[in-house]
C-alpha cells in the first residue's frame, strides 16, 4: 500500500532522524530504573524509543492518539499501544500505579491540560517509580 510506505518512509525520515536523542532519553531512564521494569511512552509516534526501551531488557508500552502512527508502531513492535489519553479515567482506573516509569518526550506541549497530563502520569507510575518528562 502506497499511503502505508509513505508513512513508514516519513516516520523513520522525520519522526525517528535523531538518533542521538534517542539514546540520551534511554540513557536518563536508565539512571532511574533497572532491568525488567515497566515503562509508558506517552506521544510514543513510530515507536523508536520503545524500541530502544525493550532491546535494554525493560517492558515497554506506548501511548499514541494518531491513528495511523498508532497502527505503524503495533505492526512494528511487539508491546501494546494504547489510542488514548492516559488522563481518561477508564485508562487511569485499569493502569492505576502500572508503571515503573512515565515518559513524556516533546509531549506537554502538545496537550491542552499540562497539570492534569503530568498528575495523570504521576498517579500510574507505582510507589518507588520516577516521573521523567
Amino acid at each position: 500500500n502506497s499511503e502505508k510506505r509513505k508513512l513508514g518512509v516519513y516516520i523513520k525520515d522525520s519522526l525517528e532522524s535523531n538518533k542521538h536523542r534517542f539514546q540520551w532519553q534511554l540513557d536518563h531512564l536508565q539512571e532511574h530504573i533497572g532491568k525488567g521494569e515497566k515503562v509508558l511512552d506517552v506521544g510514543c509516534g513510530g515507536g523508536a524509543f520503545l524500541r530502544l526501551v525493550q532491546d535494554k531488557g525493560l517492558k515497554a508500552e506506548g501511548v499514541e492518539l494518531d491513528p495511523k502512527r498508532a497502527a505503524f508502531t503495533r505492526e512494528n513492535l511487539s508491546c501494546q499501544i494504547y489510542q488514548t489519553s492516559i488522563d481518561d479515567p477508564v485508562f487511569m482506573k485499569e493502569h492505576q500505579t502500572a508503571y515503573d516509569a512515565v515518559t513524556l518526550w516533546d509531549v506537554i506541549e502538545h496537550v491542552n491540560f499540562p497539570f492534569k497530563t503530568l498528575y495523570s502520569a504521576y498517579r500510574i507510575i507505582n510507589k518507588g517509580g520516577g516521573a521523567i518528562h
